[in-house]
């Protein structure tokens, strides 16, 4: 493709012309299917493009990854990256002949929506965080089934590209990713293998920081000309004028924030003015200063908080708020009242800010350089921008924090000067010049490195571990240890906690715990979705859910005693059920228990509350706790806005369908049976009403033709379909597949002859009748009624092994083929990883125990001449040939 071909597709697609590297970038790497080892732009320049690039060199036909993985290390509020994808989409069919890009993200609105999981020989882009993303790949997938850990670890251990925005912030998580690339020992063994499983890799994008070594892309001197590229020129040099204020006491820190805001906000007309505080605690007490001032001079409210600890589903008015009040996009003339953004380390990456005047404390070098590219991005005559820095005077000398923090504030004193010698020039220029000044002065050079963050230790990633991690079907295993510290290192981070509000926890009346069978059963079928979490603390949230539980309990007795009724139970009452990472049950806390712990002494609460580190708290929506805005608040009362019960149109008939389920409480009304069908049903009454005949239950339901999310492919479905026409189906999906991958003539076979295998193990009287199934059958799909249990715990895939080796259907492939095409006819559940259940009504245990025995034998071949993700690749390919079959029922047949 010729440069002319490429700058008109690329404006059609993005909306602007490329920048001058944009070009270079795609004709010496991307259009001949190579990729530098790492992409040095400064933000500002449109690094997140790169999305752009890697699309146009795939339609023209660059032996690149067929998946691009944009990994963001903040838990952003907006996902631009997102919305930038989505601006491809839309455009690629008119533009590229593309009309049906597949976009998903592992966080925010369009939280996962598993369109990555159709197609793993069609394009598709994935946004997520370092959690969702490097969990799924190390087959230890926060939120989603250990069932389908290994088609999400699958589809990103191969054939993909990550782009990693800012590695500089994220070392850990970049040498994991450098090892999924590099190290020989986690690949498949052999050329051949090699060559058919595509390649995982990994391009990190970075604008200032450590070294990246190799072939690093950098911006060339032309490249910001003023008169060749003065778009990028104007971004380049943009008027960002700096000065440090030593500060000798602490605590006058807030009150200088808040003033010093004001006066860029007000001295000159209105302005926007974006705060960064390092503790939220401050963001807090700044906004509240300004919010005063605000209503003192009449001045209209307009400040908004961005921090992390904010409920996902709310996220959305944030963005409106952004957008509406200039900090996003083109920011068109001034505001027409002094505004003002208070943001935590939230906002430092992954949000395209855009303000006029920038007031912040002294943090580490790196996250200064990203904060400064969160002022003024755009530049343009008449627009200075005036940055303060205030930098407290910390007593602690032997604080390594404090000594990182004082060499940045003299790293700072080197940044090119400015009006005066006060002033620094803080533009990607003045900083881009500081770094060519540190490769001559090895003083500063030495000074920046003082003043970035250390890298944390980190442990390294070997063939033993990830193996233990890729053996989803073993729900405890003593040499699986948490990924955490692969993925962010050994830090010293505050411990961290998940909670969600529900109006109906699935936990009988009248009894002090949940069953724990009853809460995983109800969990699976209605987990918790990211759009109902808000993440923070463990510390923040202990506070204020005790204090809530005090609140509610005092309120409830009070309420009974003026009406003249008994008190209530209160360790009756449900508070919360406490989740680890896989939906499985870890104890549950009533009313009574948060209020009674809420009067211990805080060492008291620590050490019982120690659990919830790392877990997911669901938590009953009349505890309240959550605010309006979705933060966390102990004044907040009974909350009702919740994905089993909306009562402000948030959690709307379209997000309920693009989420695919919700519960529905005892007298809620049912959705509609053509649209909707039940996924599970759960008891809520006591046990003696149960035994009376009382029926008071909560069902979950899910959107016809998709299952519960994580359960993979149902067998209930919309229509009803014989056995023999959905194996067919599956083999033609199987066919498209293969055929798109260039897959050689007999892996193709394989893969076929797995396809055609894969479900026979449905002919089996008690799974037709388990599944309510018409009586001319057997049947694959039947149209609901089924009951799981009546199946005894036997697997159709473990009798599928069983028939398609008692009737020869494999005998045409090599001993080695054979293995592969077995295994993946035992594992398009999720099971056989190493282990299935080894139970067939129409075979005796001994031959029961010899093909279970066998499937893990098999495993343990395959995983030594695939490797761990090679193995998951595979499989990927017979799952989602099942899915589209299934699809296809639903669709009428199309295909």
């Amino acid at each position: 493709m010729d440069t002319r071909t490429f700058e008109n597709q690329f404006e059609r697609l993005t909306g602007h012309p490329p920048f001058h590297w944009q070009t270079r970038l795609y004709n010496e790497w991307f259009s001949r299917g190579q990729l530098p080892s790492a992409c040095g732009i400064p933000t500002g320049l449109g690094k997140t493009s790169v999305m752009a690039i890697w699309l146009i060199a795939k339609a023209a036909g660059a032996e690149l990854p067929r998946r691009l993985i944009y990994v963001v290390d903040r838990r952003a509020v907006v996902d631009q990256a997102t919305r930038f994808a989505e601006q491809l989409r839309k455009n690629a069919g008119d533009v590229l002949a593309l009309p049906h890009l597949p976009v998903s993200t592992l966080r925010g609105q369009f939280t996962d929506n598993r369109q990555w999981l159709h197609d793993p020989a069609g394009l598709g882009i994935v946004v997520g965080t370092i959690d969702m993303v490097g969990s799924r790949l190390l087959f230890s997938g926060y939120g989603i089934s250990r069932r389908m850990r290994p088609f999400h670890a699958g589809l990103l251990g191969a054939d993909t590209l990550v782009l990693l925005d800012e590695a500089h912030l994220c070392p850990p998580f970049e040498t994991l990713l450098r090892a999924v690339q590099r190290d020989c020992q986690l690949h498949p063994k052999g050329d051949e293998r090699r060559s058919i499983v595509p390649p995982f890799q990994l391009m990190p994008l970075t604008a200032t920081g450590r070294d990246a070594g190799g072939d690093l892309f950098q911006l060339q001197e032309e490249e910001v000309d003023a008169g060749r590229q003065p778009v990028a020129h104007q971004r380049y040099t943009a008027d960002k004028s700096l000065m440090v204020t030593d500060l000798d006491d602490p605590a006058k820190l807030i009150e200088e924030m808040a003033d010093r805001a004001w006066r860029l906000a007000t001295e000159d007309g209105p302005a926007r003015v974006l705060v960064f505080c390092n503790r939220r605690t401050d963001a807090v007490k700044v906004k509240e200063r300004l919010d005063k001032r605000l209503k003192k001079e009449k001045a209209g409210q307009a400040t908004e908080l961005l921090v992390g600890g904010r409920r996902v589903r709310e996220r959305q008015a944030l963005q409106e708020w952004l957008e509406r009040h200039g900090f996003l996009g083109d920011t068109t003339g001034p505001p027409e009242t002094p505004t003002f953004l208070i943001a935590t380390s939230a906002g430092e990456v992954g949000v395209d800010l855009d303000a006029d005047h920038l007031v912040c404390d002294l943090v580490p070098w790196e996250r200064m350089v990203q904060r400064l590219g969160r002022v003024n991005r755009r530049g343009g005559d008449g627009r200075h921008a005036w940055i303060e820095v205030l930098a407290v005077q910390s007593k602690k000398k032997d604080d390594p924090q404090t000594a990182i923090q004082d060499t940045c504030r003299r790293v700072l004193d080197r940044l090119p000067a400015m009006q005066t010698e006060e002033r620094r020039d803080a533009s990607p220029a003045g900083i881009d010049a500081l770094k060519r000044e540190a490769a001559q002065d090895a003083s500063l050079s030495e000074a920046l490195h003082q003043a970035t963050t250390p890298e944390p230790l980190r442990p390294p990633l070997t063939r033993p571990l990830v193996e233990a991690w890729s053996l989803t079907s073993v729900e405890e295993h003593p040499g699986r240890p948490d990924i955490e510290p692969w993925l962010r290192g050994w830090v010293d981070d505050e411990p961290q906690t998940v909670t969600a509000w529900r109006r109906h926890l699935p936990w009988r009346r009248g009894t002090p715990n949940p069953i724990p069978e009853e809460v995983e059963a109800f969990f699976s079928a209605a987990p918790v979705h990211m759009e109902e979490t808000l993440e923070t603390t463990s510390h923040h949230t202990v506070e204020v859910l005790l204090q809530r539980a005090t609140e509610a309990a005092e309120s409830l007795l009070r309420e009974r005693a003026e009406a003249q009724h008994s008190p209530p139970n209160l360790h009756h009452l449900p508070g919360l059920i406490v989740l680890n990472r896989a939906g499985k049950y870890q104890g549950a806390w009533s009313v009574g228990d948060l209020s009674d712990l809420d009067g211990k002494k805080s060492e008291e609460k620590k050490r019982q509350t120690a659990s919830w580190h790392g877990r997911i708290l669901v938590v009953s929506a009349d505890l309240g706790g959550l605010s309006g805005d979705g933060m966390l608040d102990p004044k907040a009362p009974p909350h009702r806005s919740t994905l089993d019960g909306d009562h402000d149109g948030i959690w709307d008939g379209e997000v309920r369908k693009r989420i695919g389920y919700f519960p529905v409480g005892p007298s809620d009304p049912a959705p509609d049976p053509k649209l909707w069908k039940v996924a599970a049903t759960v008891p809520l009454a006591s046990p003696e009403a149960t035994e009376s005949g009382e029926a008071q239950a909560l069902r979950v339901f899910v959107a016809r033709g998709r299952g519960a999310p994580g359960a993979g492919d149902r067998a209930v479905a919309s229509t009803a379909q014989r056995l023999d026409e959905h194996l067919e189906w599956a083999a033609q999906a199987a066919a498209e597949i293969a055929d798109n991958l260039s897959l050689p003539p007999r892996y193709k076979e394989l893969l076929l002859a797995a396809a055609r295998g894969h479900d026979l193990g449905k002919q089996r009287l008690l799974w037709q009748l388990a599944m309510n199934a018409p009586a001319d059958g057997p049947y694959a799909k039947t149209t609901g009624g089924g009951d799981g249990r009546r199946l005894n715990g036997y697997r159709h895939e473990f009798g599928s092994l069983r028939d398609v080796q008692r009737q020869n259907r494999l005998d045409t492939l090599s001993e080695e083929e054979r293995d592969l095409a077995l295994h993946l006819i035992a594992a398009h559940h999720g099971f056989a990883r190493p282990t299935i259940t080894p139970f067939d009504p129409g075979a005796p245990p001994s031959e029961r125990e010899s093909l279970a025995r066998d499937a893990a034998q098999r495993f343990a071949r395959l995983q030594h001449r695939w490797g761990p993700w090679g193995v998951a690749w595979w499989e990927s390919l017979l799952r989602a040939a099942d899915h589209r079959a299934s699809a296809r029922l639903d669709q009428g047949g199309e295909s």
